[in-house]
C-alpha cells in the first residue's frame, strides 16, 4: 500500500509540474502510471519547432566509460513511439537490452497508451511487464488505467482519474485526482492553484482523502518564473502532521541562455536537522550550433565544503539521425504553404486543408491553438505577444509546417 501511494504523490508531482508548464525528469521506466509519459509531453510542443529529436542518448561515467544507451524511434508527428533502455553488461562490456515502451497517440497527439516490455536473456525476447491505457477528453480530463502481465493476460491492478478545471483566463484553478487499486477505496486528491497579479509566481496546494476519511494536506509546490515565464525555482513542501506545519521537501533552480535554452538545472533536498537545503544533482546542458541537444553533465554535491564538486560524475551525449526525426529542416520546400501577415492578420495559402494553427512564442509558449473556418485571414490581435514568433501549421493529412513569422 505504500508503493501505491508513493506513486500516486510522484504522479501528482508530475502532475503539478505539467499545470505549470514545467518540465521535469522522471524515473525509471517501471514507475507506475506513466508519469514519465506526462513529463515528456509536457514540453512537446516546442521541441517539434525548435529542435531535432535524438536517435539516442549514451550515458558515461565520471571517467568516460559508457554504461547506459536509450534510443528513439518517432512517429511522423514526432511524438516518441518507441524508446529501448539498455544497461552495460559486465561480463562481455556489450550494450544489453533492459526495457521497451511502445507508445500510441490519438489525432491529437495525446497519449493512448503505453506498453513496456523486460528484456528476457535467457529466451532472448521481449515480454510484456505492463500496459497504460489513458482516456482524454476535450476538457483534458484523463482516465488512466494500469495493468500487469500475468497468467497469459493483462490484469487491471489501479486506476486514476484526473479533472481539471480553469478560470477566466484560461488557467487552470482546480484538479481533482481519484486513484484507486483493484478491490480497494478510493482515495482523493484535490489541488487548488493560486497566481500572483503579474503571472511570475504561482503556488499549489494537494490535499487527500483516503475512503471516509477527513481531508488532509498532502503536497504544496511553489514556482517562480521569469519574464519569459521560465522556470527559475520551483519548491516542494510536504505537510507534517506532528508539526501540523509545512516542511520543505524538494527545490529546484534553473537557468537560461539568451535563446532561453534551459542551460542549468540545479536540485536540493531539505535536511531538517540543520536547517539547510543540501544539494543533490546539477545538471548543465550544451547545445550544438544548430541549437539540438548536445551533452548533459551531471555533479554531485559536495558536503563536506558546502558546494558542488568541480567535476562531473557521468554526462550524457546526444546523436541524431536526421531520417529519424521529424523537424524543421526536414520539411519539403515545394510542399511548403505561403505564410504572411498584414498587421494585425495572418494569412495562410495553401490547397491542403488546415486542420489547426499554433503560434508560439520564441521560448516556446504555446500564444494561440485555433482551428481556421474561413480564408479570411486569422485575427493576432488578442495576443500577449508581438515580434518574431512561431507558427505552427498541421494539415488533415497529418503533415505540418512550422515558419517564423513577425506579427505587428
Amino acid at each position: 500500500m505504500r508503493d501505491f501511494y508513493l506513486c500516486i504523490i510522484f504522479f501528482l508531482s508530475v502532475h503539478l509540474a505539467a499545470a505549470n508548464d514545467i518540465s521535469t525528469n522522471a524515473a525509471s521506466p517501471s514507475d507506475m502510471y506513466i508519469a514519465i509519459l506526462e513529463s515528456s509531453k509536457i514540453k512537446k510542443e516546442a521541441d517539434n519547432i525548435f529542435y531535432d529529436k535524438p536517435d539516442s542518448i549514451i550515458t558515461y561515467d565520471y571517467v568516460g566509460n559508457a554504461y547506459h544507451k536509450t534510443t528513439f524511434k518517432y512517429d511522423k508527428n514526432g511524438n516518441e513511439a518507441e524508446v529501448i533502455e539498455y544497461d552495460k553488461n559486465d561480463q562481455d562490456l556489450t550494450m544489453q537490452a533492459v526495457y521497451r515502451s511502445e507508445y500510441t497517440y490519438d489525432l491529437n497527439d495525446n497519449i493512448v497508451s503505453q506498453i513496456l516490455y523486460n528484456w528476457d536473456k535467457n529466451d532472448k525476447k521481449w515480454v510484456f511487464n505492463s500496459k497504460s491505457s489513458i482516456e482524454t477528453n476535450k476538457l483534458e480530463s484523463k482516465k488512466i488505467s494500469q495493468y500487469l502481465w500475468g497468467e497469459n493476460r493483462w490484469n487491471l491492478v489501479a486506476e486514476i482519474e484526473q479533472y481539471n478545471y480553469y478560470s477566466s483566463q484560461n488557467k487552470i484553478d482546480s484538479s481533482y485526482l481519484y486513484a484507486r487499486r483493484v478491490d480497494d477505496y478510493i482515495s482523493v486528491i484535490k489541488t487548488m492553484y493560486y497566481y500572483q497579479e503579474d503571472g511570475l509566481n504561482s503556488t499549489s496546494v494537494s490535499s487527500i482523502q483516503e475512503g471516509n476519511k477527513p481531508w488532509a494536506n498532502l503536497l504544496k509546490n511553489l514556482s517562480i518564473y521569469d519574464e519569459n515565464k521560465n522556470l527559475l525555482t520551483l519548491i516542494d513542501s510536504m505537510w507534517n502532521k506532528n508539526l501540523e506545519s509545512w516542511v520543505p521537501s524538494i527545490k529546484k533552480g534553473c537557468k537560461y541562455d539568451m535563446q532561453n535554452r534551459p542551460v542549468l538545472d540545479e536540485s536540493y533536498m531539505w535536511f531538517d536537522k540543520l536547517g539547510v537545503w543540501i544539494g543533490v544533482k546539477k545538471m548543465i546542458t550544451d547545445y550544438n550550433y544548430d541549437g539540438t541537444t548536445n551533452e548533459k553533465s551531471f555533479f554531485n554535491f559536495n558536503i563536506a565544503i558546502n558546494t558542488w564538486n568541480s567535476y562531473r560524475n557521468g554526462y550524457e551525449v546526444f546523436y541524431y539521425d536526421k531520417k529519424n526525426t521529424t523537424n524543421i529542416g526536414s520539411e519539403s520546400i515545394s510542399s511548403k504553404a505561403k505564410i504572411w501577415t498584414n498587421g494585425t492578420m495572418l494569412y495562410v495559402e495553401e490547397g491542403r486543408a488546415v486542420e489547426s494553427i499554433k503560434i508560439f512564442s520564441l521560448s516556446g509558449e504555446l500564444l494561440l491553438n485555433k482551428t481556421p473556418n474561413n480564408s479570411l485571414g486569422l485575427n493576432l490581435s488578442g495576443l500577449n505577444s508581438r515580434g518574431v514568433c512561431i507558427v505552427k501549421l498541421t494539415f488533415v493529412d497529418a503533415s505540418s509546417q512550422t515558419q517564423k513569422i513577425f506579427i505587428h
